[in-house]
């Protein structure tokens, strides 16, 4: 492919994917929002330079960009100490996630004082960093990324249904460790 085709590629592609990328970034580095501008810059510096060899035999394109995107993210936050930080949840989607989409726990909402609501969210946020690391991944990309269990699938390589159980797997892990 010619400089030029290359250019006209690369800004198809930036265009589709752009929002996708920085929220990706974004939300795995909530404690560090401020950086994910410097992330999302040295991702598409390597996809631009890395598109010629994209080969759609080894994963879909989404797979690939997904995988430039996660180690860009491990790279900069370099010790396992801050890997460990990327799994757990920001205090604001954290408190939504719960609010929103654990309806098992609303009892635990109902007719309590703020500062106990605080306490138990505390509780699951703390338990939920011990889910496996996969598990942490769909469940992430799910709630905090809002995507689908087909999308989901595709970016894994998992079928949609394993998506499925592996969510469910984590919801109940999580519930089994605040009982």
């Amino acid at each position: 492919m010619k400089k030029k085709e290359e250019k006209v590629v690369f800004e198809e592609v930036y265009k589709e994917h752009k929002e996708y990328v920085y929220n990706t970034v974004k939300n795995y580095l909530y404690y560090k929002k401020e950086y994910a501008d410097d992330v999302c810059q040295n991702i598409w510096i390597l996809v631009y330079n890395k598109l010629h060899k994209y080969n759609p035999e080894k994963g879909t394109f989404i797979q690939w960009l997904y995988t430039i995107t996660k180690h860009e993210i491990y790279k900069f936050s370099g010790s396992k100490e801050h890997k460990k930080e990327l799994y757990c949840f920001g205090k604001e989607d954290f408190n939504a996630y719960i609010e929103n989409n654990i309806c098992d726990y609303s009892e635990a909402f109902n007719g309590e004082k703020e500062r106990e609501q605080k306490e138990k969210i505390e509780l699951i946020k703390n338990k939920s960093s011990k889910l496996k690391k996969g598990q942490k991944e769909i469940f992430r990309l799910y709630y905090f990324q809002g995507l689908k269990h087909d999308e989901i699938a595709e970016i894994k390589g998992l079928s949609p249904n394993t998506s499925k159980s592996q969510l469910m797997r984590a919801k109940a892990k999580i519930k089994q460790l605040i009982s």
